[in-house]
């Protein structure tokens, strides 16, 4: 029968990184600190204490000293875990960071996307109640929403808030946008054409073309 390591006994020698730590109940907190203290752990069944040399990195978006308080976490577990504190700000209070972030989830996304000067202020102005994963929730929505790179206020759904109407240049924008599309399919194609139904210059036509990313 195989036997499965625990994460304590893979971690070995590295770091584990518990998550949601204000989470755990109090029964595996007792679990924990033994570990913490002892540093020795026992397979499920097998009498023998095993050392294990782990760095444990905690991470929570409770307030553990209100639930010491309460009663809801040790207090033991907290002083052994809150060695080295550090504070991430909520979201709402990160400013421009919010835009480096979203930058990030571009990347992991795989594809791009620019966001109108509208939706900028109405997500820097936004509360973020479900910080990161929040803001994560809602641009992967923009992003399928959305018929091109272009992110408009429409496609922005926030807890609580209805969609920011669009702004005249934004209504002419997306107007251009679907004609500039609806001309290139009539045309089968062909830019040329394209350009002289529309009456546009060669350098109009493919500026148009770029902005709207149709080329």
């Amino acid at each position: 029968q195989s036997r499965r390591s625990g994460y304590f006994e893979c971690a070995n020698g590295g770091t584990l990184f518990l998550d949601e730590i204000g989470e755990l109940p109090l029964t595996a907190q007792v679990q924990l600190l033994r570990v913490l203290d002892r540093k020795i752990i026992q397979r499920v069944g097998d009498p023998r204490a095993i050392p294990v040399d782990v760095r444990v990195v905690a991470a929570t978006n409770r307030d553990l000293e209100e639930m010491v308080e309460k009663g809801t976490f040790r207090r033991d577990l907290y002083y052994r875990l809150s060695t080295l504190p550090i504070v991430i700000p909520p979201l709402s209070e990160r400013g421009d960071d919010l835009f480096l972030i979203l930058e990030q989830f571009q990347k992991e996304l795989g594809g791009s996307f620019r966001l109108t000067p509208q939706v900028r202020g109405f997500l820097k102005s936004y509360s973020w109640p479900g910080n990161i994963r929040e803001l994560e929730n809602v641009l992967e929505n923009a992003v399928a929403l959305s018929e091109s790179e272009l992110i408009y206020a429409e496609h922005i759904h926030l807890e609580g808030t209805a969609p920011a109407p669009l702004t005249l240049k934004e209504r002419l924008k997306r107007e251009e946008r679907q004609i500039l599309r609806q001309t290139l399919a009539q045309c089968g194609g062909s830019r040329v054409k394209a350009m002289e139904l529309l009456g546009l210059s060669k350098t109009v036509f493919y500026g148009k073309l770029k902005e709207y990313q149709l080329d």
